[in-house]
């Protein structure tokens, strides 16, 4: 092992990949092609469509259903994204500064450190 590695690297690499995958992921949730209808059909095969809207958190598309008085009492139906994709959002957010956080945490101490000790 070289003087200068660290024990961690496998940790500070395993956390910058997690944070690039979340970034992706946060980018395509909120690229998702939406349309007016597109995407936004109350049950797969009918006809009642919603109006779409976005969403930033949870990122994603809302689809917001008006339903006839009997079905739905007057009230809209809202489908919102995943709450899950809240913890994806957060760890794009956070990933990087925890990434280098683990990798000023994890280093072993240079030469000047260990000199002074």
């Amino acid at each position: 092992m070289a003087p200068d590695a660290y024990t961690g690297r496998w940790l500070v690499w395993s956390a910058l990949g997690i944070w690039v995958v979340s970034l992706l992921l946060t980018g395509y949730y909120l690229a998702e092609p939406s349309l007016g209808f597109a995407g936004c059909e109350l049950v797969p095969g009918s006809s009642r469509y919603g109006e779409s809207s976005r969403s930033w958190l949870p990122p994603g598309q809302t689809c917001t259903y008006a339903l006839p008085a009997a079905l739905g009492q007057g009230q809209p139906l809202i489908e919102e994204p995943p709450t899950l994709r809240l913890l994806v959002a957060g760890m794009a957010l956070t990933g990087l500064p925890l990434c280098l956080h683990l990798r000023r945490m994890l280093r072993r101490p240079g030469r000047r450190e260990r000199a002074a000790a």
